[in-house]
């Protein structure tokens, strides 16, 4: 099969800008609270994350988000059929 029309660094930068968007539009849109409290044994710690972000606008970040996630893992693994594929070219031609 032939990926010559997914360019894995491709798929990377749009993961990126899908990402990035995503956190934005949520955090500007966020109403609520952060708390970590770190203690020893770690087992102790915690993240505590409470809050909304609501409308049509934090719906896009959400969804932003977890399209540009997915477009991440479908990024490494073209990454890792190219180079694959390549690998295997090369120990057939020697």
């Amino acid at each position: 099969m032939k990926w010559s029309w997914i360019k894995a660094h491709r798929l990377f930068m749009l993961a990126a800008v899908l990402v990035l968007t995503g956190t934005i539009l949520l955090s500007s849109l966020w109403h609520g609270n952060l708390t970590v409290s770190g203690a020893f044994p770690f087992s102790s710690s915690a993240v505590q994350l409470t809050g909304s972000a609501g409308g049509g606008l934090a719906l896009l970040g959400f969804f932003c988000t977890i399209l540009g996630l997915i477009l991440l893992a479908a990024s490494l693994i073209v990454t890792i059929i190219e180079s694959v594929g390549r690998f295997g070219k090369s120990r057939s031609s020697s």
